[in-house]
């Protein structure tokens, strides 16, 4: 294991590149899944039918196309290619059915309860999940040659759109180059979250790990990064063992915790500038391929890079 984070520790972004190759090319051939006849959709067929996105559906939810902006990878293929969802960023804080509601799952929530009725009345099959409400989209078969498929629509609503903009955004597909999206830059930032050395340990106590009982943390601070969110404070709290030990001299814990979180910020520049060092803004982590580079010139990385991989 240890040769291994030492061999990944000195690759540069090209050699990340290659070994990544195949993995990638699976991930990135994943599309939406809350619809099982839900289908990928053509490079050529995003433009008509964001078009029937924002003339049809939005007005008919009373969303005006001003408070929305595409997200991720859509539309950014090349011709020919094509995408597994299209993802649609809702600015919260202009919905009048969206007012005064602050926690994630509560505007996703709502945004469902406002949308569901109207695409039931519509004919058009949604579903919700705690961070996103979908919509089984009909694809407007610009090419000819999707006819009477759907492709899945992520609407996702939230009060930070500045935000969202950049934790969701990606690439585009450049000719000759091998396609990565956005997803595997907030993998390297989430990393960037665990490794830097910002633990605060609270109260400490007997831990039962698989090989024994243990002194350890039991309460601790630690950051976190969430792409709905931003970058947070997390509280870590594990729990007493149900059935104590016999003769333990103390309260025995389980390994396993209750979470809480705080947010620190949600601004590109101050995340940037917390995870990676005082020079980095918000506009030098666009793509994985200066995350990464970032991460390994970070101010943490020389003490916490085996934290990191």
């Amino acid at each position: 294991m240890n040769r291994i984070k030492d061999t990944v520790g000195r690759m540069s972004a090209e050699d990340l590149r290659t070994v990544l190759v195949g993995e990638q090319n699976e991930l990135v051939m994943e599309g939406g899944k809350m619809f099982p006849d839900a289908t990928r959709i053509h490079q050529e067929n995003v433009a008509a039918t964001l078009k029937y996105i924002y003339q049809i559906i939005l007005p008919a939810l009373d969303i005006d196309r001003k408070w929305v902006q595409p997200l991720g990878s859509t539309g950014k293929k090349l011709a020919g290619g094509t995408s597994g969802d299209i993802d649609l960023g809702i600015d919260a804080t202009k919905c009048d059915f969206l007012e005064g509601i602050t926690d994630t799952k509560e505007i996703v929530r709502a945004l469902a309860d406002h949308c569901k009725p109207v695409m039931d009345d519509m004919g058009i099959e949604s579903r919700m999940i705690p961070t996103l409400y979908s919509i089984k989209c009909p694809i407007q078969n610009f090419d000819g040659k999707q006819e009477g498929e759907f492709v899945q629509l992520d609407m996702m609503a939230t009060r930070h759109m500045k935000f969202q903009n950049w934790s969701l955004y990606s690439p585009s597909e450049v000719q000759g180059k091998k396609f990565f999206k956005g997803a595997v830059r907030n993998s390297i930032i989430e990393a960037v979250a665990h490794a830097m050395d910002k633990v605060k340990v609270l109260k400490t106590g007997l831990v039962k790990f698989k090989d024994g009982i243990r002194k350890d943390m039991v309460e601790w601070e630690e950051y976190s990064y969430f792409i709905q969110e931003g970058l947070n404070m997390k509280k870590c709290v594990r729990q007493p063992m149900k059935i104590q030990p016999k003769g333990a001299p103390d309260t025995v814990y389980t390994t396993g915790t209750k979470d809480s979180r705080t947010l620190v910020t949600n601004d590109p520049d101050t995340i940037a500038k917390k995870m990676f060092g005082p020079n980095v803004k918000g506009k030098d982590l666009m793509d994985w391929e200066s995350t990464w580079n970032a991460a390994k010139k970070a101010y943490w990385a020389k003490d916490n890079w085996d934290k990191f991989i």
